[in-house]
Formats: structure tokens, C-alpha cells, sequence
């Protein structure tokens, strides 16, 4: 699985570096450490799609709040963009600050798969 997700995580870099038109990323929070509105989260989709994952989920409704005031989002509420556009999670290990936005905006949010590596998986 490890494998799995190098490869993945290879192919992807590779594809935005290759063809930087063909995605499009938003980041939510872009630092770590004590500043909670600032954690680490971006959100992936292909060009013309809506249809994000969330890479990392540290800051999620004031990250997207963010991205609506700056037209990134035709939703006037970060609980629809999380219920409607974001497919699922990709987290990259389970440190507060990579997953606090997911556990703190879940009663708003539907229900979606979390993608991890398998020695993350011991904390579900």
C-alpha cells in the first residue's frame, strides 16, 4: 500500500508538473503550529471539474470561506462546499494539525472516504 501511494503521489506530481493546466489546487491553509486558522489543507480537482479531494484537512471551513470571497467557489456557505464539492480526503499522516478541520467540521460535512497510508490507519 505504501507502494501504492509513492506511486500515486510520483504520477501526481509528475502530471501537474508535466501539464500545469490540467488541475487546479486551492489552499486552505497553508502553515502549522498555533495559528488554527492557518493549517495545512489544500483542495485538488481536475480543470473543469468540481469534484475536489481535500489534501490534508487541517483548515477546512475558514480556508474555504476564504476561497468563496475570492470567487474560487459559486457556494455562499463553507458547509455547502464541504457537502458538495469535496469527495473525500487524502491525509498525509495523523497529526492534529493535518486532520483538525475534518473531526471539528464533521457534523456539517457528509459522509466520505479518507485516504491514508496503512501505518496511519491505526488511529481510526
Amino acid at each position: 500500500m505504501i507502494k501504492y501511494f509513492f506511486n500515486l503521489t510520483i504520477f501526481l506530481s509528475a502530471a501537474v508538473c508535466s501539464a500545469q493546466n490540467s488541475f487546479k489546487v486551492i489552499p486552505l491553509g497553508t502553515y502549522g503550529g498555533g495559528d488554527e486558522s492557518n493549517l495545512s489543507s489544500y483542495m485538488a480537482a481536475p480543470v473543469n471539474s468540481e469534484n475536489y479531494i481535500a489534501l490534508d484537512a487541517g483548515t477546512i471551513r475558514s480556508g474555504i470561506e476564504k476561497a468563496i470571497q475570492k470567487g474560487n467557489f459559486k457556494q455562499s456557505s463553507a458547509s455547502q462546499v464541504m457537502q458538495q464539492n469535496i469527495k473525500g480526503y487524502l491525509i498525509s499522516h495523523a497529526h492534529l494539525d493535518h486532520v483538525s478541520g475534518m473531526i471539528l467540521n464533521s457534523p456539517d460535512d457528509t459522509k466520505k472516504s479518507v485516504y491514508t497510508l496503512p501505518r496511519e490507519n491505526h488511529y481510526r
